[in-house]
């Protein structure tokens, strides 16, 4: 079959009759009930059930090609089997009434190989028991009409492997049900311009793990009544947030190890009452002015349950504008970026357990300090005359090795680097830098010599201060010192 083959009554082949639709063949069922013959379908025919009323056809459990449902549905009605699709799904119309795919204890799975387009009717993937597995290899997008992943008491799952798109419709995770959650797994992008994302409307939790960017710039986004949903960023690398669509009730968002969201100046979860964990391992690229807060309206997340930023977490301030560290920002984090041209000021003290990296701009401490407790000499990374530390810089040292301090004040960086060999006593030293002539009347350079001259002046832009914790008790040391502005 290369045309249109439409059914609206019975067909008889004979024993050794076969039928197969082509790369341009369709088949339309109209007609209430009855059977789907068997065939062999190209993967871009179709095959179109248009009269379904109140009984599902025989004969699903094939391998199509494109299949589309779009029946003038008077009840519900129950899928008779497993569906598997080597193209499209596509749910374009079910009348007033709702087309299950099991409404009783059945376990039953949808494959589609191609894309799963909802836009318009009522699809519920399982009512009351059983367990529905849905698998969509392209893109899930939902273009308007209601798609409920769980109603009642059974068990929901459905992964995307492409994008999930919504620009119109409603899509339910779970309802009704005090019992089993639902998962959404996107390896992929989430886009939502439009349309109604319901977690769940019990005392329950309902999951969307991402995988890829999330986009949520219109549309609403909540929870209807007592349970809570969840948002899990789970990539292995980098994901992109955008902002602006309408968020309401308990919304959870957690950041997995592994994965670093990058929110530029959006504003994640502004309008939930849900909570924010960043897990240990996971990162955030921050641009909003007041990087992270605990609990303030302000700063990149804005969920106004509890916040939690982990102190094995990794994070980078990368503002277009001048930005403070935030009262979010734990007292100690594995990794710590600065890459804002305009400037990072530092709210508290911070340890860096694992790497500081000045990538660009200056970090100004203020009365605070910045203090990297890894030991390593590498572990403070990048810094020039373009990055460096307005402040107070403490490193944690061993005995042996040369450790940079990148120092100096607002106008000028004022390098300092020292070589221990053998150093025990101090475990760690605080550097300074002061814009001031180290010299007055009252004290002035006395008995030093170079060459035969005596040395009465000294650079007069400022002096640098090495305080360790403990005096040292064994060991060398030697400095190196690169001043400018004087």
């Amino acid at each position: 079959v290369n045309g249109t083959l439409q059914n609206a009554g019975t067909l008889n082949l004979g024993g050794s009759v076969t039928v197969s639709f082509g790369s341009t063949g369709t088949y339309i069922h109209n007609q209430n009930g009855g059977t789907i013959p068997t065939a062999t379908w190209n993967a871009a025919s179709n095959c179109r059930l248009t009269g379904i009323t109140n009984a599902y056809p025989s004969g699903t459990g094939q391998t199509f090609g494109h299949f589309t449902f779009n029946s003038p549905l008077v009840t519900d009605v129950e899928m008779s089997s497993n569906l598997t699709t080597a193209g499209n799904l596509n749910i374009s119309g079910t009348g007033t009434r709702t087309l299950f795919l099991t409404n009783s204890s059945n376990n039953r799975t949808i494959t589609v190989g191609a894309n799963f387009n909802d836009s318009a009717g009522t699809f519920t993937a399982v009512n009351n028991s059983g367990t529905s597995t849905i698998s969509v290899a392209g893109n899930f997008n939902l273009a308007g009409g209601t798609f409920n992943m769980k109603n009642g008491n059974g068990t929901s799952a459905m992964s995307v492997t492409g994008d999930m798109n919504f620009t119109s419709g409603t899509m339910r995770l779970r309802s009704t049900s005090t019992v089993n959650n639902a998962t959404l797994t996107l390896a992929r992008h989430f886009t939502m311009s439009g349309g109604t994302l319901d977690f769940t409307s019990v005392a329950a939790n309902s999951t969307m793990n991402v995988a890829g960017n999330f986009s949520h710039t219109g549309g609403t986004m909540t929870e209807s009544s007592t349970g809570v949903g969840s948002i899990v960023f789970n990539r292995s690398g980098t994901q992109v947030v955008t902002s602006g669509g309408t968020v309401s009730n308990a919304i959870n968002y957690t950041v997995n190890s592994g994965s670093t969201l990058q929110l530029g100046i959006q504003l994640l979860g502004s309008g939930s009452t849900g909570t924010f964990t960043l897990s240990s391992g996971g990162g955030l690229i921050l641009g909003d002015p007041s990087g992270i807060t605990s609990a303030e309206n302000a700063g990149n997340i804005r969920v106004s349950g509890t916040r939690t930023y982990s102190t094995g977490g990794s994070y980078t301030y990368n503002g277009a504008s001048a930005q403070q560290t935030g009262s979010g920002l734990p007292a100690t984090v594995a990794n710590l970026t600065i890459n804002n041209s305009s400037g990072v000021t530092l709210t508290n003290t911070t340890a860096v357990s694992s790497v500081l990296t000045l990538t660009n701009g200056k970090v100004t401490t203020g009365s605070f300090e910045l203090n990297v407790t890894n030991t390593s000499t590498s572990a403070v990374t990048g810094h020039s005359q373009s990055s460096y530390v307005v402040g107070n810089l403490r490193r944690s040292i061993n005995g042996s090795g040369t450790y940079a301090f990148p120092i100096g004040t607002a106008a000028e960086y004022e390098l300092a680097s020292t070589t221990l060999s053998g150093i025990t006593g101090t475990t760690n030293l605080l550097a300074t830098f002061t814009n001031s002539n180290p010299l007055t009347v009252a004290n002035p350079l006395q008995s030093l010599w170079l060459n035969g001259v005596d040395i009465v002046d000294m650079l007069d832009y400022g002096y640098w201060t090495l305080t360790p914790n403990t005096a040292a008790t064994g060991g060398t040391f030697s400095l190196s010192l690169s001043q400018r502005g004087h």
